[in-house]
C-alpha cells in the first residue's frame, strides 16, 4: 500500500492543471459527458493515491542499504530479517518530519523490547545538523545520510517525510508519503510483530 499525504510531506512539486473546468472545456460536450470526464478524472486521482493504489516497492525485498550511521554504527538492512523495520525519511528543515517524531520516540519506546527496528535516513540535510535535533529529540535510533543511489532504491523519495514499513521477511509491507501518526501505523505493527 501506499498511503500518500502530500498535503503534510516536504518536497512535493505541484504541477498547476492545465485543465481548468467550465471555462476552457469543450461547451459543445453535453453535459453528461463533461459529467462523465470530470468523474473519471477524480477516479483516476483516487485510485493514483489510495492507499490501495499500492506502490512499486510493496511486497518486494526491501533495497539494501549499507551506511555508514551517526553513532558509529553501520546500517544494513539485509541484518534485520526476522524484525519488523520502519525506516524513516527526513529532514531537520521538514516541518511535517519534526512533527511526526514524538510519535517515533513513543513507538519504539513502546515496541523496542518486542522486535521493532527504527532507523532514521537524513535526506538532503547537514549530518551534524540532524545528529544534533536527534539527539536533543530523544531519537535513538541510527540516523545515516541518504545517498541519491539510496533514494533512488526506495522510489526516488520525492517527499520528505517517507516511512517504509519491513515486514519480518525482509519485504516492504507499505509506504507512507507524509505525516504519520502513532494510530495510523500501530494497528499494522501489532499484526507484523506478533507474526512469527
Amino acid at each position: 500500500m501506499v498511503d500518500t499525504r502530500a498535503s503534510k510531506a516536504c518536497g512535493v512539486t505541484r504541477a498547476s492543471s492545465s485543465l481548468a473546468f467550465g471555462t476552457s472545456m469543450n461547451r459543445n460536450l453535453p453535459p453528461v459527458v463533461s459529467f462523465g470526464i470530470i468523474a473519471l478524472v477524480i477516479l483516476g486521482a483516487f485510485l493514483l493515491f489510495s492507499p490501495r493504489g499500492g506502490h512499486p516497492l510493496n511486497g518486494k525485498a526491501a533495497p539494501a542499504i549499507e551506511a555508514s550511521a551517526s553513532d558509529g554504527s553501520v546500517v544494513r538492512i539485509s541484518e534485520l530479517k526476522g524484525k519488523v523495520v520502519l525506516l524513516n525519511f527526513w529532514a531537520t528543515w521538514c516541518g511535517p518530519c519534526r512533527q511526526e517524531m514524538p510519535e517515533f520516540v513513543s513507538l519504539i519506546q513502546d515496541y523496542k523490547n518486542k522486535g521493532l527496528v527504527l532507523m532514521g535516513g537524513v535526506v538532503n540535510d547537514d549530518m551534524d545538523k540532524a545528529t544534533t535535533y536527534a539527539k536533543e529529540h530523544e531519537m535513538s535510533w541510527p540516523q545515516f545520510e541518504v545517498t541519491r543511489e539510496i533514494a533512488q532504491a526506495y522510489g526516488g523519495l520525492g517527499a520528505v517525510p517517507t516511512t517504509v514499513l519491513i515486514g519480518k521477511s525482509g519485504n516492504v509491507v507499505e509506504v507512507y508519503v507524509g505525516t504519520i501518526t502513532r494510530n495510523d501505523i500501530e494497528p499494522r505493527l501489532k499484526v507484523l510483530l506478533d507474526k512469527p
